[in-house]
């Protein structure tokens, strides 16, 4: 059985039934916060449930956790930090100390995928299109909340493994990840990109020319899951390993997703540039030849991929007429909106 935590978000729900087609049986704890998206089956039990109370019941019969759960981006984490810290650092270093200890206890292994983040790179100066590919061994200095609490959750990883050899975390620092997925999100920059051209026909393009982002499609970051939990413990213990496809600036990649509607679906495409064109943010570029080398897998869809799927999806209908405004497609304002309820009395994460 694989344990998977935040099985319902972006993520989960296209690797949960990724899973069950493998054959493998799946037990998902997650909170529900964006309503459920897994559809029912034999093989698949949800725990709604915070996993900041991981109970050791939870892994029974589970040979593996993938740790998708947490805040998943800056404006999340920025509007909410304390909620940030507690479901980022404090439920993972939980998760790793209980896993740790009945892996340790029932003398077996049990492996961790922990869903980390390319953005642990983007201190220092912005990457420009010809800068080094950041790799796994360079040294990081987490540019702000999110990523902050990304690399202390990494660290109680790694820290629970030294005190238990048969714990085997395998930390994943995924690039910024695109396409459409049965829990959707547009403020992803891919997927924004898309829905604004098809909305308005007009992409708009932010900040400085050479921002750079390392690229993901969703069903690749599945498949570079599916491959780690096949792989032996001697080659995957403790390693940390960037998951990423295409290195593109932010301009590059509005104007690709622009000319692939143009040319593959007829659609008339304007890209333009906003009156705001500051150099702040993020930037970041990253090798995944590390995973290649350690798996021979090697992400293979494109943005074109991702672009020309989810059009199709947005012309079909299958995120409502007006999913710009569907507030569940976009974490910050959902989280803002669950904050602001009456029973939200203390926000649970």
């Amino acid at each position: 059985m694989i344990l998977v935590t935040g099985g319902a978000g972006y993520v989960g729900s296209a690797l949960v039934p990724a899973l069950l087609n493998a054959g493998e049986s799946v037990r998902v704890v997650d909170l529900l916060w964006f309503e459920r998206s897994l559809p029912a089956h034999p093989r698949l039990h949800v725990v709604q449930q915070d996993v900041l109370d991981v109970e050791p019941a939870w892994l029974r019969d589970v040979s593996a956790v993938i740790h998708l759960a947490g805040f998943s981006n800056d404006a999340s984490a920025n509007l909410a930090p304390a909620e940030c810290l507690r479901s980022n650092v404090t439920a993972t270093t939980r998760l790793a100390d209980v896993m740790a200890q009945v892996a340790a206890h029932e003398q077996r292994e049990i492996r961790c995928l922990f869903a980390s983040s390319c953005s642990l790179y983007a201190a220092g100066p912005p990457a420009s299109p010809g800068s080094l590919l950041a790799q796994e061994e360079v040294g990081v200095i987490p540019l702000g909340l999110y990523a902050q609490t990304k690399y202390e959750a990494e660290a109680s990883l790694l820290a629970a493994a030294q005190a238990c050899p048969e714990f085997c975390p395998v930390l994943l620092r995924k690039g910024t990840i695109m396409g459409a997925a049965p829990r959707m999100r547009f403020d992803l920059v891919a997927n924004s990109i898309t829905c604004d051209a098809w909305r308005s026909g007009v992409i708009s393009i932010y900040g400085s020319a050479n921002h750079c982002r390392p690229m993901l499609h969703l069903s690749d970051a599945v498949e570079a899951y599916l491959t780690l939990l096949a792989q032996p413990s001697a080659r995957v213990r403790n390693q940390i390993v960037n998951v990423a496809g295409e290195n593109r600036t932010i301009p590059a990649l509005a104007h690709l997703v622009a000319s692939t509607l143009r040319e593959e679906r007829g659609a008339k495409i304007e890209v333009v540039r906003a009156l705001n064109q500051n150099d702040g943010g993020r930037s970041y570029r990253a090798s995944s030849e590390k995973l290649y080398r350690m798996t021979g897998y090697r992400a293979r869809r494109t943005v074109r991929d991702a672009a020309l799927s989810l059009w199709d999806a947005l012309v079909a209908g299958d995120f409502g007429s007006a999913p710009e405004t569907d507030l569940r497609f976009y974490n910050e304002p959902w989280l803002k909106r669950l904050m602001a309820a009456p029973e939200a009395n203390a926000l649970a994460v």
